[in-house]
């Protein structure tokens, strides 16, 4: 997805748009630590980006019409990385019309640190994508935490500053988390409050890194400012080799990304007809590699519009209990579909009355949880979906988004996992190795308590995490955002019914 968005930018070349690409800092031959898309530094970055566009402009130098503001038009478009900073610089910077923000964050704590886990896989390899280059202090001594754990220095275990402030400044959860404490971006400002931005969201269902929660995230936040925001999955993204996945289709269902990001940016910046975008729906979530949903809500969302699009409402319990003696990994079912029937799954699943309790012996019980999926005596972990729950963050209301269809006799469940690749800084321990750390005596590193990634450190509690096995219980009520397929939309070839259908999982098959 992220390759093809380079050919989308040559195509628009072509047709007449003025393409500005820069590369930010500490990349290329910029300058300044990296700091992952920091609000108040690589997005002020950009901002000195559009400052000498407009300066280009006002020079003749750049055949663009520029006002006396220095205003003009303007639209941003990347993915990942590229898609970071859009978002930030969009709400603080008034010279933006519209943004393509392509498979990225809205909060970099969460999509790093899920409620106070550690996504290892992806931390480790941004870190070793960045070695060599100029990194900020605590991002350096963060990433050396990450990539060697157990290395017994101070300056790696003590790192300045506090890892989840850190992150917390880099992504569109910053301005929220500012809105609602009615506190200014910079000191001397007035409250931030979000302006209306018109922006085309797009994410990959099934990507691991920045999965569509991501998406959710900031579609409600942007939403609830009043622009035209427009939100689309499908089945590409960051996707993770060591779960045996493989990229997918870049569209939803019938509706093409790359033609919609065109007809997107015509319509904001060259002034086409708004009818130019009847073809690009409010919400598209994709379900497989042909099949999509178009819906007006995002499902599991609001009572109101659930009732409206018929989303089933039942609350279903849940009782998990793994390592120990119970097992690597679970799926509990607690739905299946009747027969002659065909429904889609697609939405988010939302959690009550849900609780995350650790092993007896040592154990920070952190639960690794998605949905699963039994059918035909295989089991699959819904789109490669989980999050984990730490035990010490209780606001936990929802499971991470999927898509997927349905047929007679699926049956779909919570499943939990012991140890699983997504996550798999907090296994990489061995007895011996905590051993080790334990005869050196080390400290854990300060700032970093409030994760789990402090209970790692420690030695005493390392050691019996690594005989206990991450043993915990987990329980709660799960309300799955299932209907029917009225709205389902097809790519061209692709036919209904799905039940005469029985097409492969785009997933990883657990059993």
């Amino acid at each position: 997805m992220f390759g093809q968005l380079d050919a989308l930018l040559s195509d628009l070349y072509r047709k007449g748009y003025i393409i500005v690409s820069f590369s930010q800092r500490g990349w290329g031959d910029s300058e300044g630590n990296i700091m992952v898309m920091n609000s108040y530094h690589e997005t002020r970055d950009a901002q000195a980006v559009i400052d000498w566009i407009a300066r280009q402009g006002q020079r003749g130098q750049l055949p663009i019409a520029v006002d006396s503001l220095g205003n003009f038009t303007l639209g941003l478009m990347g993915g990942s990385y590229g898609g970071g900073f859009q978002l930030p610089l969009a709400a603080i910077d008034p010279r933006v019309d519209t943004i393509v923000p392509v498979g990225t964050w809205h909060s970099l704590e969460q999509a790093i640190l899920p409620n106070g886990g550690v996504k290892g896989g992806w931390g480790n390899l941004l870190c070793l994508l960045s070695t060599g280059r100029s990194r900020h202090p605590f991002l350096e001594n963060a990433c050396l935490a990450l990539t060697a754990p157990f290395i017994r220095r101070a300056d790696v275990l003590e790192p300045s500053g506090n890892l989840l402030d850190f992150v917390r400044q880099n992504g569109l959860s910053l301005l929220a988390d500012l809105e609602l404490a009615q506190a200014p971006f910079l000191e001397g400002m007035e409250p931030f409050t979000l302006r209306p931005i018109d922006a085309l969201l797009i994410q990959g269902t099934r990507d691991v890194l920045f999965n569509m929660q991501a998406s959710v995230d900031n579609y409600r936040y942007l939403k609830m400012a009043g622009g035209d925001v427009r939100m689309m999955t499908n089945q590409s993204g960051h996707m993770n080799p060591l779960a045996n996945q493989a990229d997918g289709s870049t569209s939803c269902g019938a509706v093409d990304m790359f033609s919609s990001i065109r007809r997107w940016l015509d319509v904001k910046l060259r002034g086409a007809a708004d009818s130019v975008l009847d073809e690009v729906p409010e919400i598209c979530l994709s379900l497989d590699d042909e099949r999509s949903v178009i819906v007006d809500a995002i499902p599991g969302e609001s009572e109101t519009s659930d009732q409206h699009m018929a989303v089933d409402k039942v609350w279903r319990p849940f009782d998990i209990r793994i390592g120990n003696l119970r097992g690597a990994q679970e799926c509990q079912t607690v739905y299946e579909v009747p027969a002659d029937t065909t429904q889609v799954l697609a939405g988010i699943p939302r959690l009550r009355d849900f609780t995350v309790q650790g092993g007896i012996i040592g154990g920070g019980g952190a639960a690794y949880l998605g949905l699963c999926l039994k059918r035909g005596g295989q089991t699959l972990l819904i789109d490669d979906m989980l999050t984990t729950f730490a035990p010490q963050f209780q606001s936990f209301s929802e499971l991470v988004g999927v898509g997927e269809v349905l047929k007679a006799g699926d049956r779909v469940g919570v499943m939990a996992f012991k140890a699983q690749e997504q996550m798999n800084f907090l296994t990489t321990a061995t007895l011996g190795q905590v051993t080790e750390l334990l005869v050196d005596t080390i400290i854990p590193g300060a700032g970093l308590d409030e994760t789990l990634l402090g209970d790692l450190l420690n030695p005493i509690q390392g050691i019996l995490s690594a005989v206990n096995g991450n043993a915990y219980t987990v329980r709660g009520e799960v309300r799955l955002p299932i209907f029917a397929t009225d709205l389902v939309s097809y790519r061209v070839g692709s036919e209904p019914p799905f039940s005469r259908n029985d097409g492969p999982f785009n997933q990883y098959r657990l059993q």
